[in-house]
């Protein structure tokens, strides 16, 4: 998703759920076989979406999405399955 887009979509649904459950790469990736194959399935995926990507993670991924969008990370699971990261946030 565009860099653009992230916070102000995050905030919209807070505005309707109560909780959101966000499931997107770990960040930082972990040095590994896995981090490889992230890189090349986004770069895969096109400009944009490669784009995209490197700048979700160099923005710190959802801890920094929840950051920017004033929403607390109330539970997570990170690096598993091995580079992912799954978060509820809430308001």
């Amino acid at each position: 998703m565009d860099e653009s887009l992230r916070v102000g979509l995050l905030q919209s649904i807070s505005r309707f759920a109560d909780k959101i459950i966000i499931v997107d790469y770990f960040v930082p990736q972990p040095k590994n076989f896995w981090r490889l194959l992230n890189e090349v399935v986004e770069f895969a995926a096109g400009k944009d979406h490669y784009k995209n990507f490197k700048t979700y993670t160099k923005n710190e991924g959802i801890i920094g999405l929840s950051k920017l969008s004033g929403l607390k990370i109330i539970n997570e699971v990170q690096n598993s399955p091995s580079s992912s990261h799954i978060a509820v946030l809430q308001k």
